[in-house]
């Protein structure tokens, strides 16, 4: 019996859906020698029979295909959903918190603001920018620290970035920032290739640091007034005890003369008494004798 010619042509027609259906095509072509083999068997008269089984299988072939597809792309909307969930709710804590979220290209010494919050005098975008017109924005007395810290970080020596310095505003102000940044990715020689991180803005912060150690100031001159004064407090206190103990010992020394005195004076008396008897006695006696002779 000669080949039917399902057989031979079958293959060749589903082959195409078998490369795009994957899986389901492949299961097409080991499923469509069989059945054309039985169609065969079956002979010429039943030929349609192979072709509705043929038929059959790829309707079965394409709707597995279109549903494992479909599946997939629900599974990528479904990503792409949560990813865009996820983004908007960054977005909404950043902008709630006025974090600023950059990254650092030093191969091409390119910065960008992935999300611009704080309103520097740079351009409010995520354009690219030369990491020149960032270090001219910062203030002429913070810009060697922070080259100090970003040569650290090229280099090598570190791997985190941790600083505080000053940013030009667009009004002209300056504005107080706390920066965390990491290098991401190093070259085989250890040189930083790429570095993310966050800035936020510490102006309030500082600005009560700066009122604390003004306080802190006040207080300590506050101190240092209140500790002379009482130095001077001590100091003629000490005066005043020294005057109140040369008082006293020249108040013993006249207590002691007039004691003196009245001892003196008291024996002058007992002395004096006996001594003017006896005068008065001798001179009776001597013009007694006198009289006599």
């Amino acid at each position: 019996m000669a080949a039917h010619p399902l057989s031979q042509q079958a293959v060749l027609r589903h082959a195409p859906l078998a490369r795009v259906g994957g899986g389901a095509g492949m299961l097409l072509l080991t499923i469509l020698p069989l059945a054309a083999t039985a169609a065969d068997f079956a002979g010429v008269r039943h030929w349609w029979v192979g072709w509705g089984v043929l038929s059959l299988l790829g309707v079965v072939g394409a709707w597995w295909w279109l549903q494992r597809r479909l599946a997939r792309s629900t599974r990528l909307l479904a990503a792409a959903e949560r990813l865009r969930t996820s983004e908007e709710r960054l977005s909404l804590a950043l902008e709630a918190s006025g974090d600023e979220i950059w990254e650092v290209d030093m191969s091409v010494n390119l910065l960008r603001r992935v999300v611009p919050q704080l309103d520097l005098r740079l351009p409010h975008n995520d354009a690219p920018l030369p990491i020149t017109a960032i270090f001219e924005a910062i203030h002429p007395a913070d810009q060697q620290i922070v080259r100090a810290i970003f040569s650290d970080l090229l280099k090598g020596r570190s791997e985190q970035l941790k600083a505080r310095y000053r940013m030009a505003l667009a009004d002209g102000g300056w504005l107080w920032v706390l920066c965390y940044g990491k290098v991401t990715r190093r070259d085989t020689s250890g040189r930083a290739l790429r570095m993310s991180g966050v800035s936020r803005d510490i102006s309030e912060l500082m600005e009560q640091e700066e009122a604390l150690q003004q306080i802190n100031h006040d207080l300590e001159h506050r101190v240092d007034s209140r500790t002379r004064d009482l130095r001077l407090a001590n100091d003629h206190l000490r005066c005043t005890v020294d005057d109140l103990r040369q008082a006293q010992r020249q108040l013993v020394e006249s207590e002691k003369m007039a004691a003196l005195g009245a001892l003196v004076a008291g024996v002058a008396h007992e002395i004096n008494t006996p001594l003017g008897v006896g005068v008065t006695a001798a001179s009776h006696l001597q013009t007694e004798s006198r009289r006599i002779q």
